[in-house]
């Protein structure tokens, strides 16, 4: 009997200390790293609690994703249901992938959802807008052939300085999440 209450204030207190390396956000959830494999293992089953896998994992889900700490930036595995587990820089982030149908649509001011983000398209005049707020375009130089969609291998776009590059090497030059460039 007091190893069982002996063991339920050392769960108690790992529990605790583990909070503070992880982060809850709407679709994912970030483990900070370096972490101790102990308290890992707690922040794990938060995570999965907090993104509805309440069943069916185990511990080799739980040493699977510790092995990612070790690994490059952008290495990922897939654990169990969609459960995604990839190695960001300085973290380990959990979410469930997305298996929604890619996006093709005309370009129009309009708002829809996509992924579960809302996004609106409006006509904004010529005024101090906060150019930080969204992205802004001049609607009379897109043509009207112009489609919104998600992403392909090889897509090429022109900057502001008039030279093409991979929209690809962009991201990783601006250090998007691997998760987040296939919206």
């Amino acid at each position: 009997s007091r190893l069982s209450k002996s063991a339920l204030l050392d769960e108690e207190y790992l529990s605790l200390l583990s909070k503070d390396y992880i982060e809850i956000f709407n679709s994912y959830v970030k483990i900070k790293t370096p972490i101790p494999y102990p308290l890992f293992s707690r922040a794990f089953i938060t995570a999965l609690k907090n993104l509805g896998i309440e069943k069916d994992w185990e511990t080799i889900h739980i040493d699977s994703a510790y092995s990612l700490i070790e690994k490059k930036t952008g290495t990922k595995i897939n654990l169990l249901g969609g459960l995604i587990a990839i190695k960001e820089y300085d973290s380990l982030v959990l979410y469930v992938e997305n298996t929604q149908a890619p996006l093709y649509r005309p370009f129009s001011v309009e708002n829809f959802l996509f992924n579960g983000r809302e996004y609106e398209i409006r006509i904004e005049p010529n005024s101090d807008a906060n150019l930080k707020a969204g992205l802004y375009f001049d609607l009379n130089k897109i043509p009207p052939t112009a489609v919104i969609r998600t992403r392909k291998d090889k897509d090429l776009f022109t900057n502001f300085g008039g030279k093409t590059k991979l929209l690809s090497d962009y991201f990783i030059d601006k250090k998007v999440p691997v998760r987040e460039r296939k919206d």
